[in-house]
């Protein structure tokens, strides 16, 4: 379930995504990701601007619910000014939920100004409790490539979780032990969860 998506090859021309909103999106099913904002094939760069993403649930098996994601990019991504609010995956077997993740991103990415708040999954099946892993709530989740730019977010991670079991909550998580040259700076992150 995807509000916009790019799913085959687009060429090399530069995508935006600018001043959406998208509310409501739901996958009551059980199987199938729900992403309001995916790219998984385009070979230029892309921009995700000024959109307001909010109610975003997920009740699907094996996969983890997010309001952007980022699966296959050639180009540079440009995430910026987006309100992100009210990301659940309420499936028991503890998949995650994400503000923003970029799973397999070109380098250079640039995440700015961005206001993410409200995100919690519901699961109770110990599957993994490690920091970055896409099965945790994040509000942004790094999982892949180098030298990306995270400057004035601001993430508010609240509410009482109902997982069972450990279950990390990140304000922001990277999870590849080979990415480099991440800068960080200029972020308000609250996590009461």
């Amino acid at each position: 379930i995807n509000v916009i998506e790019f799913a085959s090859a687009l060429g090399t021309g530069a995508m935006n995504i600018s001043n959406n909103i998208f509310t409501t999106t739901a996958n009551n099913g059980t199987s199938a990701s729900c992403v309001p904002v995916f790219i998984n094939s385009l070979g230029g760069p892309v921009s995700i601007t000024g959109n307001t993403i909010a109610s975003v649930f997920s009740q699907a098996t094996g996969v983890s619910v997010s309001a952007i994601q980022i699966a296959n990019n050639g180009g540079t991504a440009t995430i910026t000014e987006n309100d992100i609010s009210d990301v659940q995956q309420k499936n028991t077997g503890q998949y995650g939920a994400i503000g923003i993740l970029l799973s397999s991103a070109a380098n250079g990415a640039i995440i700015q100004n961005n206001f993410i708040y409200n995100i919690l999954n519901s699961g109770s099946t110990a599957i993994s409790s490690s920091f970055g892993n896409n099965r945790n709530v994040n509000g942004i989740l790094l999982g892949s490539g180098s030298n990306h730019k995270v400057y004035h977010n601001s993430i508010s991670l609240y509410g009482a979780s109902t997982a069972n079991f450990t279950n990390a909550v990140n304000c922001l998580a990277i999870s590849g032990v080979a990415q480099t040259g991440i800068d960080i700076r200029n972020n308000i992150f609250s996590n009461t969860v």
